[in-house]
């Protein structure tokens, strides 16, 4: 599996797409600070997508003996690899196996798995690596399917129109015919409604790529771009020093609520406030960073927060307490139970289900504003059943 990334890659086109400045921002934050923005959570997806690729070539009755990724390997060793991610990356397979197994009765079909795809046509250096492609034929003729295996389950993806699945489909479509049919699939199976499908044709993602995403590619790399602030901002590294978010998360003031109109909340406000928190969270952080470093803010400080004390050696206060004659019954805590979150990743969400489903109670969560476009999606685990 291909761990490099371009400066515009697939995977951040959203946002360079709509904030042509926020590519080299990026670029000038990571080298400067040689932080490159890993974390758990992308270790976490890293080792998620190396483990759905398997479970999918075992799916497809594709030979991998010998050719385990390293990141999975390690990752076994080190425990990192739960009930909750196998269970994942089976559904995933069964739903890709499904498409498969339909396409097989119309004739041969050509599989790629972590396929590196070249989109050098679209900005240098510019690549991307799509999960998975089916090519072959259905009911309707030449089709073409990409999938996008995601495992987060902050924010949940769709596939229509979706600029990064549109960006592999470019750059895997070379040769192809207009009118072959192009299906493009996010398969996000830890968030409701998980799975959303799309089906345009290359010569529609060609339009888009040579009329849209080139031109904005070019306006990226220039230096000084124009920074536009909006719902991307929300991954972007560069917000917390980005003039364009700071202009849009401060401009509305703070009128009383009571005078918003429900029009002007639904379409003006309610769409500022993941931006809002996202800039101010980053301007937060930075001045902690600053203060810790040394700067002096004016009216602010460097203070800690509520601090909880623990016992460093368990064993040794047993003992020195059993010694002083109190009983296990008085000091000691009897066993119980992990938390469910921990019971569904060692068990896995099925298997633990199947066991104890009559023993879960899930009381109505706090009620929430969301926005109506989540209700239009179908449901990952029906469709996959």
């Amino acid at each position: 599996m291909d761990k490099a990334h371009s400066v515009l890659s697939p995977s951040s086109a959203e946002k360079w797409l709509n904030c042509p400045g926020s590519a080299l921002l990026e670029q000038a934050i990571t080298e400067a600070t040689g932080d490159n923005g890993s974390s758990a959570a992308a270790h976490e997806g890293t080792v998620a997508h190396a483990l759905a690729a398997e479970r999918v070539s075992a799916r497809l009755g594709i030979d991998m003996s010998g050719e385990r990724d390293t990141v999975l390997t390690v990752a076994y060793a080190a425990g990192e690899v739960t009930g909750e991610m196998e269970e994942c990356a089976d559904m995933y397979a069964a739903y890709i196996g499904g498409m498969y197994d339909g396409m097989k009765q119309c004739g041969a079909v050509a599989v790629s798995i972590e396929q590196r795809v070249d989109l050098s046509g679209v900005a240098p250096g510019c690549f991307g690596t799509a999960d998975c492609i089916l090519r072959g034929e259905d009911t309707e003729g030449a089709v073409v399917h990409i999938f996008d295996y995601k495992f987060g389950q902050g924010v949940r993806v769709d596939a229509e129109l979706n600029s990064q699945l549109m960006l592999y489909a470019y750059g895997v479509l070379r040769g192809v015919a207009d009118d072959t049919a192009v299906v493009l699939h996010i398969v996000q199976p830890r968030v409701a409604h998980g799975v959303s499908h799309w089906r345009t044709t290359a010569g529609d993602i060609r339009y888009w790529v040579l009329g849209t995403a080139r031109a904005a590619a070019a306006a990226a790399l220039q230096d000084g771009a124009e920074c536009r602030a909006g719902q991307w901002c929300r991954f972007c590294r560069a917000r917390v020093c980005c003039k364009a978010l700071q202009v849009r998360s401060t401009a509305t003031g703070m009128p009383d609520v009571r005078l918003i109109s429900d029009e002007d909340l639904g379409r003006n406000v309610l769409p500022l406030i993941p931006q809002m928190r996202a800039w101010l969270s980053a301007v937060e952080d930075y001045a902690l960073e600053r203060a810790i470093g040394g700067a002096v803010i004016p009216g602010w400080r460097v203070g800690h927060g509520r601090s909880v004390r623990r016992i460093t050696d368990p064993a040794e206060v047993h003992k020195r307490l059993a010694a002083a004659g109190y009983d296990d019954s008085d000091i000691v805590k009897p066993e119980e139970l992990v938390s469910l979150t921990e019971l569904e990743k060692i068990v896995g969400r099925k298997k633990f289900a199947m066991l104890c489903s009559d023993l879960i109670d899930k009381p109505e969560g706090k009620a929430k504003l969301m926005p109506t476009a989540d209700d239009e999606a179908g449901d990952f685990k029906k469709i996959s059943e």
